[in-house]
């Protein structure tokens, strides 16, 4: 089996990118295998974004500070809201963040929750969908919420 980083290395060898700006996002399972490469391959990515998801294990510990952006529903019922609740406040703590988040609307139903005076200049998002379920969501658009949290990352 192949890693996480051997992917990215074979990936930087056949195609142009830039290796200090790999992002890693994923909705569900694909949010959980994210979380994973976050906590074990943060020398490796740049940001990493969660939609719908949950915490890969209770024992991440990211070898430095990491940009994370997590999206979730509050009427999910495949993972409850407070598994993402896990993941933020987890990295709000080992990214060192200091005050309380800032909130903002983002939507009728999104309301962001953002920490951005943490560790080595990171943020970490928390964005609820009010009374939405496990889906990729559309008010705003996550793809566009990931790219604009992707696109204000700083290289490494």
């Amino acid at each position: 089996m192949h890693s996480s980083s051997e992917l990215i290395d074979r990936l930087a060898a056949d195609l142009p990118i830039d290796t200090a700006r790999v992002f890693v996002a994923g909705f569900s399972m694909g949010a959980v295998a994210s979380e994973r490469i976050g906590c074990q391959f943060a020398d490796r990515v740049a940001a990493i974004a969660l939609n719908a998801g949950a915490p890969w294990s209770d024992m991440c510990s990211p070898a430095r500070p990491l940009p994370i952006l997590v999206m979730h529903g509050t009427a999910d019922t495949t993972f409850r809201i407070a598994l993402a609740g896990e993941v933020v406040n987890r990295r709000r703590a080992a990214d060192g963040c200091q005050s309380a988040p800032v909130e903002s609307l983002l939507s009728d139903i999104a309301t962001s929750e953002l920490s951005d005076d943490c560790g080595a200049g990171v943020s970490v998002d928390f964005v609820r969908h009010e009374g939405s379920g496990h889906r990729w969501f559309a008010d705003p658009d996550a793809t566009d919420v990931m790219w604009s949290f992707f696109a204000g990352i700083g290289t490494r």
